[in-house]
């Protein structure tokens, strides 16, 4: 486990609770799935950092938006993408506390993705989300995938969105290879 991180996305939450159903949820093997997911709760996280020289790095299933962050986690700093990971993971430690967390934060979906939250959520941003934003978590590099894309990855100079069927490697000098 110290070499694999497994990350929730929005396909994930709404197996904590029936009554949540959003994004193709297996109505037929809900109980078997959400059984899977409750066992072995302790085994997944929201977010994922690290540093590459001096460059902070931060993984989640579908980006932090700042405002997003400042509306529901106000007093986690925005520049700090170790603070944001652990404030992130911490609101998984319990299953009650997650699901409060899922329904009061999580679900956040903007119109692009057919909601009607101001500023979507870690697990709901989509690509054209983080196109549009205004600010930027300060010195942290996003990594995300959620929004595939059909032929290549997206990679700007604030975030890589690597959904698009391939395998990529983050190198010790901060670059994606393609493997």
């Amino acid at each position: 486990m110290e070499r694999v991180t497994l990350l929730l996305g929005n396909h994930d939450i709404h197996y904590y609770d029936e009554y949540l159903d959003n994004s193709r949820k297996d109505k037929e093997n809900y109980e078997l799935i959400h059984d899977i997911f409750s066992k072995n709760h302790s085994l997944f996280r929201l977010a994922m950092s690290m540093r590459i020289g001096k460059k902070a790095y931060l993984f989640t299933h579908a980006g932090i938006d700042p405002k997003w962050l400042e509306y529901r986690m106000p007093r986690v700093p925005h520049n700090d993408a170790d603070a944001i990971c652990t404030s992130l993971n911490d609101k998984m430690k319990d299953e009650a506390m997650f699901f409060d967390f899922v329904c009061n934060g999580l679900m956040d979906r903007s119109a692009s993705r057919w909601g009607n939250a101001k500023y979507p959520s870690p697990v709901w941003a989509d690509v054209e989300d983080h196109e549009c934003m205004e600010e930027r978590l300060p010195g942290i590099y996003q990594v995300f995938g959620h929004t595939l894309q059909e032929f290549s990855p997206v990679i700007t100079k604030q975030y890589a969105c690597l959904d698009c069927r391939k395998a990529f490697l983050l190198t010790s000098n901060g670059e994606f290879v393609e493997v």
